[in-house]
């Protein structure tokens, strides 16, 4: 299953633990490029959007 999250600030950490569970995080959504850098680390493979 792919999963995509939007606000990483928030959701950065039921990502990771999905992530644990075998789904693809495959999206990461967040106006602030912190939390964007914050989730590229978390989660290489995913694609970062702005909006």
């Amino acid at each position: 299953m792919r999963v995509g999250v939007v606000g990483p600030r928030r959701g950065l950490r039921p990502a990771v633990w999905c992530r644990g569970l075998g789904l693809d995080v495959v999206a990461v959504c967040d106006r602030d490029t912190g939390h964007r850098a914050a989730a590229r680390a978390e989660l290489p493979g995913a694609v970062r959007l702005e909006e």
